[in-house]
């Protein structure tokens, strides 16, 4: 096989050569650019892209960050003090948020535990945010089961078991 192509490349006059050499040069510098560098110099573009956009949410988180610092530390927009019995401001806020007929046990004072069975968990969800917003309320623990029994009447229907405190001012999550 080399022989022929040696007898060949003989065979062609100087322009010939020339002209092949030429192609060859252009075919190899085509396939370096289109297999190698051009892959990478586009990878590389979207390397520095992700690390922008990674790079402006980073200074969003930290804008965010402060927002939220300064709020904790602005005396008004601390929770307002609920003397009420937890049991009851759940009792009323179960009723608020249509929850009460899942209702299917609740004891205790200072710590509640409530039992629903076959609620929706996009209100249960509602509801325990404005247990610990607006009441100063806090999950200790939390059980959901998911109900599967009949896809369509149980989609987004959970039983949960939920355990609540009452968190004093001041005090952390």
């Amino acid at each position: 096989m080399k022989q022929r192509i040696e007898q060949w490349l003989l065979m062609l006059s100087p322009r010939e050569k020339l002209m092949v050499f030429g192609g060859v040069g252009i075919a190899l510098f085509i396939i370096l650019w289109g297999g190698l560098w051009e892959p990478l110099s586009s990878h590389q573009r979207a390397l520095e892209k992700q690390v922008a956009e990674r790079a402006n949410e980073l200074r969003w988180m930290q804008k965010a960050q402060q927002k939220i610092q300064q709020a904790r530390s602005n005396p008004q927009t601390r929770r307002p003090k609920v003397r009420a019995n937890p049991s009851q401001i759940i009792e009323t806020t179960l009723q608020r948020y249509q929850l009460k007929k899942g209702l299917k046990q609740m004891r205790g004072n200072k710590e509640v535990s409530i039992s629903l069975k076959d609620v929706n968990a996009d209100q249960v969800f509602r509801f325990l945010g404005e247990l610990e917003t607006r009441y100063g309320l806090q999950i200790l623990s939390m059980n959901i089961i998911p109900l599967n029994s009949d896809a369509k009447k149980a989609k987004g229907r959970v039983n949960v078991s939920i355990k609540l405190a009452r968190i004093k001012q001041g005090e952390a999550l």
